[in-house]
């Protein structure tokens, strides 16, 4: 199910918001409570194929298949903990003190080999940030 609700203006909108209307929504209809705008009007929008006219258009949805999905995460080994290292490496010869060791104790852990497999990717984000800024 769709719901579209239109507005002529911002101001529209926001008076609409702030009224603290309660809208129920049941198989008799729509139900909007006491004090809500006269011209409120509710309008049908076919969600399948079957219930479109032939003419319009229907909007159905994307989803990513989950292939995909899998690929665009890059994988998390202890090759990339390598690659964490190097640049946390590089944030010390960069910046004085020691903020590779502040980013791992953000982690919650003394060592950057104690950081789970799951975290490196935030760590290694954060140092590319501190690199850069």
């Amino acid at each position: 199910m769709r719901i579209t609700v239109e507005f002529e203006s911002l101001e529209e909108f926001q008076a609409h918001i702030n009224t603290g209307h309660v809208v129920t929504i049941s198989q008799d209809g729509l139900t909007i409570g006491a004090g809500a705008p006269e011209a409120a009007q509710v309008e049908e929008v076919p969600t399948t194929a079957e219930e479109a006219p032939a003419e319009a258009p229907v909007a159905i949805p994307w989803e990513a298949p989950e292939e995909a999905v899998e690929a665009k995460a890059p994988a998390v080994t202890e090759d990339f903990r390598v690659e964490v290292r190097k640049t946390l490496a590089a944030l010390n010869k960069q910046k004085t003190g020691n903020p590779a060791k502040a980013l791992i104790a953000e982690t919650g852990y003394k060592k950057l080999t104690d950081v789970p497999l799951e975290l490196l990717p935030g760590l290694m984000e954060k140092a590319k940030e501190a690199l850069n800024g």
